[in-house]
């Protein structure tokens, strides 16, 4: 909120500016005059919110410059400043729409309230004439946008524009990171599922979504896997629940799952990331080491011959970046540094070639993502310096799958197993047998489904020897790959009933 004083003392001038930290309460001094006809001019120029006006002055005294302002055309609000003989001047000012008086000498606390009350009273009469003379939808997205994004309290009148539920049990505030093009049908489609339980509004380039009661917040939870079939890149970072309402709840909430957001790089790993417990995710702000000493460790892993050590070192240092108060564009630039001083060590103990290997770390869009990346070039390097067949490691790999298909396997078992990182055994998976890791692990199951069905075993069995947790996931992926159900299939090979 922009405030303007006007008083003939320089004295108060400067104790109004410094009796209070402004700042701290939204409210910014954009400018003061010494005298009523140098004031008006001023305030008909800058239009401020809030007016703190001296009711004696020389030339045009309070009174009239409240009322040639008003004749004007302003509708900001007027705090007036009187001493007890000035009480008639006072009531004039207030008839002419000063919000209130106070007597001289003012105290911090009075000042403070009467300016957060104006505050209050001005954002309360500035909505109901949107509300009353513009479109209503939008009116309350300004509003909802306002309140989460600028911290206006959501005092009883926004509530009740809004919709919300004072009293609904349960209150949460989503973002809805992704395509712009596509936010008009997520929109629409949040409010068709969820209805009346969701208020939402753009912020920046997120839909954010003042979510209330828990029945609502449950059944936005489900709505986030179809939505992200409108945009796959989307992302929801979602806060934690507030039972209780109080007017700061709704600001509170989004600030809290802003942090998600200015934390995405380091915090995401796949394309939806959702984050509830947000009280427990701990940022702390710390220096990283140099990037020497990380390198050194690295090295240390390569040219030892245990490669199942490098996952654990890189799992360490991500933590760290994550955990440090560098920004995106440092984090890249430091994994890069790190990277090219292990390229350089080996090359130096010409134990790389200096035509063997890309020297450079490439960028992504996240910090995992990063990881992978220098997981899979050092792996390769490690492969490299210590003589090891990576096709001889493909055949242990497929053999174990074809084996072991029955067993919940997944990459972290096989990277524990093999003493290599995920990204370089997928990376060999898909040179052998043009699948991905899952894709490859499907298609075996389901050539030892298909014999079991022939055979006529039953839908709930089969699910269960092939190593799927549900009947519903085996009838799903089998359907993907064959082209049929299960008991289609099962029908169509003429097993039996």
């Amino acid at each position: 909120m922009r405030m303007m004083i006007i008083d003939d003392e320089p004295l108060v001038r400067q104790g109004l500016q410094k009796l209070i930290p402004w700042e701290v309460h939204g409210v910014s001094i954009c400018a003061e005059a010494s005298n009523g006809e140098e004031g008006l001019s001023i305030l008909l120029a800058q239009k401020p919110d809030l007016v703190i006006l001296d009711i004696r002055m020389p030339g045009l005294d309070g009174v009239e410059v409240a009322q040639q302002a008003r004749g004007a055309g302003y509708d900001g609000k007027f705090i007036v400043l009187s001493g007890y003989a000035d009480f008639s001047y006072a009531q004039h000012a207030i008839a002419f729409g000063a919000s209130e008086f106070l007597l001289k000498p003012v105290s911090k606390n009075a000042l403070l309230n009467a300016v957060q009350r104006a505050a209050h009273t001005l954002e309360d009469e500035r909505v109901m004439r949107a509300y009353a003379g513009g479109d209503l939808s939008d009116t309350k997205r300004k509003l909802l946008r306002n309140i989460l994004e600028d911290g206006i309290p959501c005092n009883k009148n926004n509530a009740e524009l809004l919709g919300i539920d004072t009293n609904a049990n349960g209150y949460e505030v989503a973002l809805v990171v992704g395509n712009q093009e596509t936010y008009a049908s997520m929109d629409q489609y949040i409010h068709q599922i969820v209805g009346s339980g969701v208020h939402t509004a753009a912020i920046g380039n997120c839909i954010a979504a003042f979510i209330q009661g828990r029945s609502a917040i449950h059944s936005f939870r489900q709505l986030i896997e179809k939505l992200h079939s409108l945009d796959e890149t989307a992302i929801f970072l979602v806060s934690n629940i507030e039972d209780t309402f109080d007017d700061t709840i709704p600001a509170s909430l989004y600030t809290r799952v802003s942090i998600l957001l200015e934390q995405l790089f380091c915090i995401r790993k796949q394309s939806v990331y959702v984050y509830h417990e947000i009280d427990k995710f701990v940022i702390y702000k710390s220096e990283p080491p140099v990037e020497a000493v990380w390198s050194d460790r690295i090295c240390a892993s390569i040219c030892s011959g245990n490669g199942g050590s490098l996952s654990s070192i890189l799992d360490a240092l991500v933590a760290d970046l994550a955990a440090s108060e560098l920004g995106q564009e440092a984090i890249i630039r430091y994994m890069q540094k790190v990277h090219l001083h292990v390229i350089a060590y080996l090359r130096s103990h010409r134990l790389l070639g200096i035509a063997e290997q890309p020297i450079d770390l490439p960028r992504a869009d996240t910090l995992y993502e990063m990881r992978e990346l220098m997981e899979a070039i050092l792996g390769s390097v490690f492969f490299s310096i210590h003589d090891r067949e990576p096709d001889d490691v493909a055949k242990l790999l497929c053999r174990y799958i074809e084996t072991q298909y029955h067993q919940p396997i997944t990459m972290k078992t096989l990277a524990k197993l093999f003493g290599y990182n995920t990204a370089y055994l997928g990376k060999l998976l898909k040179q052998r047998t043009g699948c991905t890791f899952s894709a490859y692990l499907d298609k075996v199951r389901c050539a030892h489904a298909k014999e079991l069905l022939m055979r006529g075993a039953s839908v709930s069995h089969t699910a269960e020897a092939c190593g799927y947790s549900t009947s519903e996931h085996f009838a799903s992926n089998f359907k993907k790959h064959i082209g049929v159900t299960p008991s289609v299939y099962r029908s169509q090979t003429g097993s039996g009933t």
